[in-house]
């Protein structure tokens, strides 16, 4: 099966559990006979006009979440046009210019082949144009696939792009990632939610304020995914095609406000006659206080036991260690520097690695805050504010 009609989406089961009973709803599997193995432009609403490393592909040893077939796409040639993969459209927009508020889309992903340091792809919530309201990068690095987060916050000229990495996935097994965007009016209060997995991940907002202070434009619905290979291309060496890159499967989007029109509200009923109040009963003797009987003589004092292992040995920690982080590469844009605080305390950075002691330290959260400068294709300096957050808990 290709597409899930509106009427069955509500019984589709994805990997984060059962899709919302919501009546614009679309589902793309990739399934026979509705999609080809080949160029996926043209397929069930699909399009794809650029010529990347991407495609329909029957799956060999795939997760059985994926079915037989999936869209396959890799990083060996990147653009930064919108020519890439648009997915099916969800019946209505949603957004500030239109009577739905609120979009949902999700997707299920898996590395394929051995892991390819930068090897990557990028999902947003789109109209078909490449107006893009949000963003998510899947990308390979040593310890895992890095899930990277973009909103924008700031107004006028104070309006600025931030990048979060939100959590490093095992690339061994298939994820699913969810945007659950909240369209308020007004500036700086869209609500985006990306859930991972079925777990909340990351609150942001969208890109708003990227519209109305960066291009002045009006700021544009959504009712799309636009799947794309932007920033440096990835050497892939002599990886064959069916090793390269992502499988995406299970593309769902709509507009989980879409429940169609409320109905007239009925008439209320008559209220009922308030009923008698019982007699109260009467009130009980008070009993006689018994007599105090003598105190016991009081027993001889027991020796003292051993102590167990377990009263006296401390609480095992998890993550109490020297810990390193990475400062993100950023696509065509060349790292210059970076610097480090945890909680004001600077620290260790060499390159692009920031070490982090925390030995010693008691369980809770430790958030690290990085400021990195990287060098733009035309010279000028961006600087980009992160935090990554580490946790030291008990076993």
């Amino acid at each position: 099966m290709k597409l899930v009609t509106p009427a069955a989406a509500a019984l589709l089961i994805l990997g984060v559990g059962a899709v919302p009973a919501i009546a614009d709803t679309t589902t793309a599997t990739f399934e026979p006979p509705a999609f080809g193995v080949g160029s996926v432009d043209g397929q069930r609403d699909w399009a794809a006009t650029g010529n990347y490393d991407y495609g329909v592909v029957a799956n060999s040893g795939a997760p059985s979440k994926f079915g037989r077939q999936s869209f396959r796409i890799s990083s060996q040639k990147t653009s930064g046009s919108f020519d890439w993969a648009f997915s099916q459209h969800a019946s209505n927009e949603a957004g500030e210019a239109s009577n739905h508020d609120r979009f949902a889309a999700e997707f299920s992903f898996q590395a394929l082949g051995a892991e390819v340091d930068g090897s990557h792809f990028s999902v947003s919530p789109d109209r078909g144009d490449g107006a893009r309201m949000s963003y998510v990068r899947l990308e390979e690095q040593a310890d895992g696939v890095h899930v990277f987060f973009i909103d924008w916050t700031g107004t006028g000229s104070a309006a600025q792009q931030n990048e979060h990495d939100i959590a490093t996935l095992d690339r061994s097994v298939p994820h699913t990632v969810k945007f659950d965007m909240q369209f308020v009016d007004g500036p700086s209060n869209d609500v985006v939610k990306v859930s991972i997995d079925g777990a909340l991940a990351t609150t942001g907002t969208s890109w708003e304020n990227y519209f109305r202070y960066v291009e002045g434009n009006p700021v544009p619905n959504v009712n799309r995914l636009i799947i794309q290979a932007r920033g440096s291309a990835t050497d892939f060496g002599a990886t064959p095609p069916e090793q390269r890159g992502f499988l995406v499967d299970n593309v769902t989007v709509g507009t989980p406000d879409d429940q169609g029109p409320q109905g007239p509200g009925g008439s209320s009923g008559d209220t009922g006659a308030t009923g008698a109040t019982g007699a109260a009963g009467a009130t009980g003797a008070i009993g006689g206080a018994a007599a105090r009987g003598a105190t016991g003589a009081t027993g001889p004092v027991g020796p003292a036991g051993a102590a167990s292992a377990a009263s006296t040995a401390s609480p095992k920690l998890v993550g109490n260690g020297a810990r390193t982080v990475h400062v993100a590469r950023r696509p065509h844009q060349r790292f210059v520097s970076a610097r480090a605080t945890l909680r004001g305390k600077r620290l260790k950075v060499r390159g692009r690695t920031i070490t982090v002691d925390l030995r010693g330290r008691e369980p809770g959260n430790y958030n690290v805050r990085i400021v990195a400068r990287y060098r733009k294709a035309d010279g000028t300096v961006r600087v980009v504010r992160t935090t990554r957050n580490l946790s030291v808990t008990v076993a």
